[in-house]
């Protein structure tokens, strides 16, 4: 497969698999690839940085030291990592479908939580209402 095959099935992953292991291997195999990293470009997300420190708190963890973000402008794609006082995690969110999914790393034994969004924005004053799902693998 080349890389916009793989990044097609990454975002159909995202949007239909309930393994969330499975979304972050598929990634992760991903950026073994030095050209698919090569394609992207650094930019700051606020919506991504507003999420992430969301979900961290969710699980009751301090938020982010740092994040670095890179945007695939012909995939609408970012991926990125971020650092907590704890250990490193990663983000990916898709622009056009609105969907992300971070992963939040909970020991050293491969015990991850997992956080599928979407990026939804909502009027002020306005509520979404979400049932809360963890997954730990």
């Amino acid at each position: 497969m080349n890389i916009r095959e793989e990044v097609e099935e990454l975002k159909e992953m995202l949007q239909t698999e309930e393994d969330f292991g499975a979304i972050a291997q598929k990634f992760m195999n991903l950026t073994e690839s030095s050209k698919f990293l090569e394609m992207g470009k650094f930019k700051k997300n606020k919506l991504l940085e507003t999420v992430v420190n969301k979900a961290l708190s969710d699980i009751d963890m301090p938020g982010i030291l740092g994040i670095r973000i890179s945007y695939i402008r012909k995939f609408n794609f970012y991926h990125g990592s971020f650092i907590t006082e704890f250990l490193p995690g990663a983000v990916i969110y898709f622009s056009d479908i609105q969907m992300g999914l971070i992963v939040v790393p909970r020991d050293f034994k491969g015990n991850n939580s997992y956080f599928r969004f979407t990026g939804t924005i909502v009027a002020p004053g306005s509520f979404t209402a979400v049932k809360k799902s963890e997954e730990n693998h």
